[in-house]
């Protein structure tokens, strides 16, 4: 998926902004297309056709969250979309910003469908590790 546009000069957000002290924030919820992934490739069985459809959705029909982006462009210091994995995103932004960070496992948002199908040390390991959710990673002063 690839998404072109324009932005005036000088204000672009990018991954290169953020500064100690910032806060890092996620929408959505990190982990769900890579259950969605486990259930096509039949690693993970979804009893539940809601819980199944939500997560085969959000692998197979990602929504880029383009509006999200557009929003926070005027309160983030850097930002960039969830493709790669949670950690991996991250170390994006603090490596062009020259930053370190500390992620509070517990406060990652999981969604309720997720939390459904696997414990929490899985959970987190697909938030953390595994991409294409497409949701919005920024950093707040």
């Amino acid at each position: 998926l690839t998404v072109v546009g324009q932005v005036p000069y000088g204000k672009a957000v990018t991954r290169s902004g953020a500064h100690p002290g910032d806060w890092i924030y996620v929408t959505g919820t990190p982990g769900d297309s890579a259950a969605g992934l486990a259930i096509v490739q039949q690693r993970l069985q979804v009893s539940d056709p809601e819980t199944r459809a939500y997560l085969l959705q959000r692998h197979l029909r990602p929504s880029p969250r383009i509006l999200v982006g557009q929003a926070v462009a005027g309160i983030a210091s850097s930002c960039l979309d969830l493709s790669d994995g949670l950690a991996t995103d991250l170390s994006y932004i603090l490596k062009r910003s020259q930053c370190g960070a500390r992620i509070e496992l517990d406060k990652l948002p999981y969604s309720p469908a997720l939390r459904s199908v696997t414990d929490l040390e899985q959970a987190q390991a697909w938030a953390l590790s595994a991409g294409w959710d497409l949701d919005v990673l920024f950093t707040v002063p």
